[in-house]
């Protein structure tokens, strides 16, 4: 045996083994790691090295050893900075070189989210974590989560009953008691262990944040109101979810009651409906609104896009860029403008006295009103019928509007399902 004592080398004096038995290069991103672990807390593992003339060949240690070289490259260390080594003879380097490289074992995947964990809960930050181990903050991110998950979970995983993509899928909970339940369905048989089925038995009752729902109610406001986020950090897909669907419902319930209540001034009625079909408004007679005029600025415009709208239709000679490109302006302030004048419309204090609007909301989570809707029971009767002097007089000074007919239906069958819905 040679001498085994432990040396502080200069750098400048080491260079790679030719014993040393690792030829082919590590990847990328691991050697990246290493360069920001040994910059951010220094080399806190010796070389092995033997003697080779005036300098010292390393045969244990060759991806540190060129790390360590990088950094003094770009600056961060001095070139002869002292490094420890631990000194062998020759004869025992190849030896040593095959020991390091082969009788040892990787930490398992497990083990490693929770070393994560625990430098997060130590107080580390995520920034600070990815510096220091050269990876990105989303990769921290998820190794955070699969540290987090509920221990029995992370012990089937070292024991290979689950994979790696089975355990992200445990991350759509952060209630370790459900996971458990999730975890005992499995090894009863009753679910299977993929990724697939896991996430979607987490997903069942759970709405995404960019539903219509979910964007008109605001993820801000459902956490505030006591509901759980689950963030998805493996999924390519919709990535936060809204776990209490009932609490999704009712407060988006009730904002959509408290912005149709801002608007029921002068209606007869009004209505917040979740869940509405443009068809259900076909049970109902309408008063169609008066346009209003446009500004005479506004209206010239208008009637110049539309000449010219027609003249570029009609036009069948060769397009140039500059026709294309005005074709599309054109086309744009025309869309633009329409949209205006169908919607410069006004209903009649008449017509609001008789009539009422249904809130409800749009696919892209945003508030619209079906407004001068007309129910059943209060269409004015064409002919006057036989009645008391009282339902006379009432009917007398009942005012009288212009109505396209209902369509007559099943009005319990459409009030009983909004009702439904505000319950």
């Amino acid at each position: 045996m040679g001498n085994t004592a432990i040396s502080l080398i200069p750098l400048n004096k080491l260079t790679i083994s030719p014993k040393n038995v690792r030829k082919t290069p590590a990847k990328p991103e691991d050697d990246a790691e290493l360069y920001a672990s040994l910059k951010a807390i220094e080399l806190k593992q010796n070389l092995l090295v033997h003697q080779a003339g005036d300098g010292f060949h390393v045969h244990g240690g060759g991806r540190r050893l060129r790390q360590l070289q990088k950094l003094a490259e770009e600056g961060h260390i001095a070139a002869d900075e002292e490094v420890r080594c631990l000194v062998e003879s020759e004869e025992e380097a190849e030896e040593t070189s095959i020991a390091e490289n082969v009788i040892r074992a990787r930490m398992h995947p497990a083990d490693e989210f929770v070393a994560f964990a625990e430098l997060i809960d130590h107080g580390r930050s995520v920034e600070d974590v990815a510096t220091r181990f050269g990876v990105t903050a989303n990769l921290v991110l998820r190794r955070l989560k699969l540290g987090k998950v509920a221990p029995q979970v992370l012990d089937a995983y070292r024991a290979g009953e689950l994979t790696q993509e089975a355990v992200m899928a445990f991350t759509l909970s952060n209630d370790h008691a459900r996971q458990i339940e999730v975890l005992k369905a499995i090894e009863e048989g009753q679910l299977y262990s993929s990724h697939y089925t896991i996430s979607r038995k987490f997903k069942e009752e759970a709405v995404a944040a960019s539903s219509r729902l979910g964007v008109f109610v605001g993820i801000k406001a459902y956490k505030a109101a006591g509901g759980e986020v689950l963030e998805d950090l493996f999924s390519d897909g919709d990535s936060v979810l809204l776990k209490d669907s009932e609490l999704l419902e009712r407060l988006a319930q009730e904002k959509l009651e408290a912005i149709a209540s801002e608007q029921s001034s002068g209606w007869k009625w009004t209505s917040a409906v979740l869940n509405f079909h443009r068809t259900d408004a076909l049970e109902y007679g309408r008063v169609e609104p008066q346009k209003l005029d446009l500004d005479p600025d506004t209206q010239k415009e208008l009637e110049a896009l539309r000449e010219r709208d027609a003249e570029l239709k009609a036009f069948e000679g060769e397009w140039s860029e500059e026709l294309l490109a005005e074709d599309r302006q054109v086309c744009a302030r025309l869309e633009e403008l329409e949209e205006f004048e169908n919607n410069n419309v006004v209903f009649s204090a008449e017509q609001m006295s008789v009539a009422g609007f249904i809130a409800h909301i749009d696919q892209s989570g945003v508030a619209v009103f079906e407004k001068g809707l007309v129910r059943a029971e209060d269409v004015v009767a064409d002919a006057p019928q036989e009645c008391s002097d009282a339902e006379a007089t009432d009917q007398d000074t009942a005012p009288v509007v212009a109505m396209t007919p209902p369509r007559m239906g099943d009005y319990q069958k459409v009030w009983g399902s909004s009702d439904k819905v505000a319950r």
